[in-house]
């Protein structure tokens, strides 16, 4: 059945015009678990962890500043 789909999938991108496929490889990549960009990496936690200690220390601009 998996192999049937694939080949219909292939068969399917292919009538595809460059510009639809384009689009298409981007939503698939989008979706693909392994480029889910939603899990933190060690140097987002160390970004997170220095934050946070420039928050305490009070090193960081305050948000009315921006208004």
């Amino acid at each position: 059945m998996v192999s049937r789909v694939n080949e219909d999938l292939v068969a399917a991108f292919n009538l595809l015009n460059e510009r639809n496929k384009t689009l298409v490889y981007e939503l698939i990549k989008s979706l693909a678990p392994g480029d889910s960009d939603d899990v933190a990496s060690p140097s987002d936690l160390a970004a997170y962890a220095t934050a946070l200690e420039e928050l305490k220390r009070g090193d960081c601009i305050p948000r009315s500043a921006y208004s």
